[in-house]
């Protein structure tokens, strides 16, 4: 349930988490962004326009995102059916997205700073 909701709502981090970084992550970012950005245009400026820019940002958003989504999907699908996950050692977004289990919390570091005084 978990898996689908973040591959919904952020397919990039559903496929650091659950798929094969190595392979996908690139292209569905910059599709999901691309979404992303096309929906930011259409709810911020495109009313001051005509019909077509309106219209085509919020079908080319949906349209995106949606193909984000569904590739998210597919990946996760096969990851799932094949066993071929990889690790994320060396991803750049994936080491931005997901926490380094070894790096310190911070909240923990000022709750015991808070307590040594």
């Amino acid at each position: 349930m978990y898996q689908t909701l973040l591959s919904i709502f952020i397919p990039p981090l559903a496929i650091c988490r659950y798929g094969a970084a190595a392979c996908c992550i690139y292209p569905i970012s910059g599709i999901w962004l691309g979404g992303l950005a096309l929906f930011a245009y259409y709810f911020l400026t495109s009313h001051h326009i005509n019909a077509l820019t309106e219209l085509g940002s919020l079908y080319g958003g949906v349209a995106l995102v949606l193909i984000a989504i569904v590739w998210t999907r597919l990946t996760l699908k096969q990851v799932e059916t094949e066993g071929m996950r990889t690790t994320t050692g060396g991803n750049r977004i994936c080491s931005r997205l997901v926490p380094n289990p070894q790096e310190p919390d911070p909240l923990e570091e000022v709750a015991k700073t808070r307590e040594g005084r």
